[in-house]
């Protein structure tokens, strides 16, 4: 792997790690291509463990992909939808939780952080990555292979040091991932609802499906938040 991809290696992710609701997904879906315009930026932004969103940047973002006519990730939403209902404070200073998501979501002072699996973004889990070579890396094995022996240690001490008021991780083709993300044991596991949720209470960690393409809805995360706080997981 060359110095490029080191960097991507030990970013983090993006928004309020210290004493926060940390959310966990799969991979960036944005395309990471060291060809593009934007390449030099998005290396800039990842010389640290974490960046914050800036004011506007996911209402500027939102706006540009409808011009475009491309759809915006859901996940932003849902991320919000949960928040609000756990940081009851925030519910009165934001009319629902797209004004949360616009105005506060992952900026500096929100609380909440946003972490991934994977460095590499692409546009659908579903695809290859088409440019693994021009990080210094053969092919997509040896790639998983250095995100276990490397990445993996390098988000869980980052998540340790955090200390996380409780960590959401969502995509549920991937919960073996998460488990081995942050060493859990499924004998300690508690299933909830027809098994739609995964509750570690020992270490604050809850597993979800993805929060996108009909994985799950508004009802669910009502319902995740009432369990959680009926749990007393977040404390």
């Amino acid at each position: 792997m060359n110095k490029d991809f080191e960097l991507l290696l030990n970013f983090v992710g993006i928004g309020d790690p210290k004493n926060s609701i940390w959310f966990v997904g799969i991979e960036e879906a944005v395309e990471i291509n060291p060809d593009a315009e934007n390449y030099n930026n998005i290396i800039d932004r990842c010389r640290h463990n974490n960046i914050y969103v800036e004011p506007n940047e996911i209402l500027n973002d939102h706006n540009k992909y409808l011009s475009e006519g491309k759809r915006y990730t859901q996940i932003y939403n849902f991320m919000s939808a949960l928040v609000l209902e756990l940081f009851e404070f925030d519910k009165k200073d934001f009319k629902d939780h797209i004004d949360y998501r616009n105005n506060k979501l992952l900026q500096k002072g929100s609380r909440v952080f946003l972490a991934e699996l994977y460095p590499l973004g692409k546009k659908s889990v579903k695809e290859n990555h088409q440019h693994l070579h021009k990080f210094g890396i053969k092919n997509y094995n040896e790639y998983i292979d250095i995100i276990k022996k490397y990445r993996y240690d390098i988000v869980y001490n980052y998540w340790l040091k955090s200390k996380p008021l409780i960590t959401i991780c969502f995509g549920k083709n991937y919960w073996d991932e998460f488990n081995r993300l942050f060493k859990l044991s499924r004998e300690q596991s508690e299933l909830i609802l027809k098994n739609k949720f995964c509750f570690y209470k020992y270490k604050k960690i809850v597993l979800t499906p993805f929060f996108g393409h009909g994985a799950i809805s508004y009802h669910d995360i009502i319902q995740l938040a009432q369990i959680i706080k009926e749990k007393q997981i977040f404390l």
